[in-house]
């Protein structure tokens, strides 16, 4: 039988791979092109206490709420009507 080789005596290679690594210029240029997320801006952060919203603030996001309500209701409906009228048979 023919010796095999053993794996401490094959050859190995001293070179390096590329470490891929990136310059600070790199880093920085990624960082300041877009805010991170989750965080608000400086102008943004509220001083000091923040008063809860009052009547008409309220009022108004009622009204837009019930204004968005009645679109979706309008457009299921109409989607539900061409389905039955797509259903009659012709006359």
């Amino acid at each position: 039988m023919p010796a095999r080789p053993e794996s401490g005596a094959q050859k190995r290679t001293t070179a390096k791979a590329p470490t891929g690594k990136r310059t600070r210029s790199t880093v920085k240029r990624s960082q300041d092109s877009a805010p991170r997320q989750g965080f608000e801006s400086e102008s943004d952060i509220a001083s000091g206490p923040v008063q809860p919203p009052g009547g008409v603030e309220l009022m108004a996001s009622a009204a837009e709420l019930a204004g968005e309500l009645t679109k979706a209701g309008i457009s299921t409906g109409e989607r539900l009507l061409k389905d039955v009228l797509s259903r009659l048979p012709r006359l």
